[in-house]
């Protein structure tokens, strides 16, 4: 038995030596690369993440005042157009965390399905078959907490947060209070009314053009076979909003917008892989 734990250790040596060579001839890896990288990645996915959710809260807003809208056309009563105007509207942001969360990504679903997640952070599109094995499937296909299936998962650094807003801010509240009269009180409601839903017709623009140019963003930054890897997954969700919301007369703006998103994507993609085809030829 002396015999063998010697020869063990001796050949243990052998190979540590040769081990310790290999380290001391080896390049530095840039890691700081590869940890850049991955915080882009994440922060390019939490605002793009962020920019759908605006876009859905901004359907929900314009949906309300363009109802607003028509019902100051007809009303008479300041007091209970006011009241009827008034209203909390939901909005959910991403807030940052220090471990990676699963999240669901289907339409319109804000859920954390398992904060603090233990399985191994996993970031390609195409592996969903890895949230099979979280904690909120109970071993099922389908999320215990949300009720979508295991494919609409993915891991971030960050968790939904609800935050609530009105639909009168303070301006408004200071004109009505101001104003003399049931005319002019309604006269206020149907300006401001109408001058949100324009803001909110704007702002779907803006949301759509950032959509795009977060997303185009990666590409500086990456290689090619990375850049690709984040336009596919980002072209399947989008893909997986306009399913949801197409038909809706609400979400025929945002959809719209989406479309046009995601044919640019589509096109970016076909020119990289292009590009990549050529350098491999």
């Amino acid at each position: 038995m002396a015999r063998d734990l010697k020869d063990g250790f001796c050949k243990t040596r052998i190979q540590m030596i040769k081990f310790l060579d290999v380290l001391r001839s080896s390049k530095p890896t840039p890691t700081m690369k590869f940890k850049e990288l991955y915080d882009i990645k994440i922060g390019i996915e939490q605002t793009t993440l962020g920019v759908m959710a605006e876009m859905d809260s901004m359907t929900q807003q314009k949906k309300h005042l363009e109802n607003q809208v028509a019902a100051l056309r007809t009303a008479k009563n300041s007091a209970a157009a006011f009241k009827d105007f008034s209203k909390e509207l939901e909005h959910w942001v991403i807030e940052k965390t220090t471990r990676h969360n699963t999240l669901c990504g289907y339409p319109g679903c804000y859920s954390n399905c398992h904060l603090g997640c233990n399985l191994t952070l996993n970031l390609d599109p195409d592996n969903k078959n890895h949230f099979k094995h979280c904690f909120c499937m109970k071993g099922n296909d389908v999320c215990s907490v949300c009720n979508h299936s295991y494919t609409y998962h993915y891991h971030n650094h960050g968790k939904w947060v609800q935050e609530k807003r009105t639909s009168i801010d303070q301006a408004m509240q200071s004109r009505f209070n101001a104003a003399q009269g049931e005319a002019q009180k309604l006269e206020v409601l149907k300006s401001d009314a109408q001058r949100q839903l324009d803001q909110c017709k704007q702002k779907q623009e803006q949301l759509n053009k950032k959509l795009y140019d977060t997303i185009r963003s990666f590409e500086k930054q990456s290689n090619t076979r990375n850049y690709v890897g984040m336009l596919n997954s980002q072209i399947k969700l989008l893909k997986a909003w306009i399913q949801a919301k197409d038909g809706l007369h609400e979400a025929k703006e945002m959809v719209e917008n989406m479309r046009q998103t995601l044919q640019n994507l589509e096109n970016t993609l076909l020119v990289v892989k292009g590009v990549q085809a050529s350098k491999t030829r």
